[in-house]
């Protein structure tokens, strides 16, 4: 049996790390013996609480954020200012993806075309004003897309504000 547990470990200076600690029993030559390997925890402790800390500050911006996978069409991340932009939940945007959003009308392969010319144009910002129609309202919204290259894998950031007020002034 391997037991497997994430626990505190100490240092020689008196110092802690997070460790995951695997432990196995194995039988050689009719003896017991214990294995046991320790990895420390603390560099991907680390980033896990980069990610939420970006996650954290992404969710209190005012506009809709949305990360899109141009190639799948899948939204990777929307923030909640998003989710009350369009009157439904994260996990509904999450689900639908860029399919049936402001070009709801269009193809996977318009949809992807669309986001290719985003890509060419990198690192510059795209942006656009759509007069749509959001929960039964006339309103003007500003999209500033902006592709992004993360390890080899292309990104689109949508950055959407509504400027229905600031087009009427």
């Amino acid at each position: 049996e391997v037991v497997h547990e994430e626990v505190v470990e100490r240092r020689p200076d008196g110092g802690t790390f997070s460790a995951e600690v695997r432990r196995q029993a194995l039988r050689s030559d009719g003896a017991w013996i214990m294995v046991v390997t320790v990895r420390d925890l603390s560099e991907s402790k680390a980033a896990q609480a980069q990610l939420e800390l970006m996650h954290e500050a992404i969710n209190a911006a005012p506009d809709a954020i949305v990360v899109i996978d141009p190639h799948t069409l899948e939204y990777l991340d929307v923030n909640e200012a998003t989710a009350q932009m369009y009157g439904t939940t994260r996990e509904q945007l999450l689900a639908r993806g860029a399919r049936g959003g402001i070009r709801g009308d269009a193809s996977d392969a318009q949809m992807r075309q669309f986001y290719a010319g985003i890509i060419a144009r990198a690192p510059q910002a795209c942006t656009e004003e759509v007069p749509t129609r959001i929960n039964g309202h006339d309103v003007v919204l500003e999209f500033t897309r902006r592709a992004v290259n993360l390890n080899g894998r292309w990104l689109v950031v949508s950055v959407n504000r509504d400027i229905t007020e600031r087009k009427a002034a």
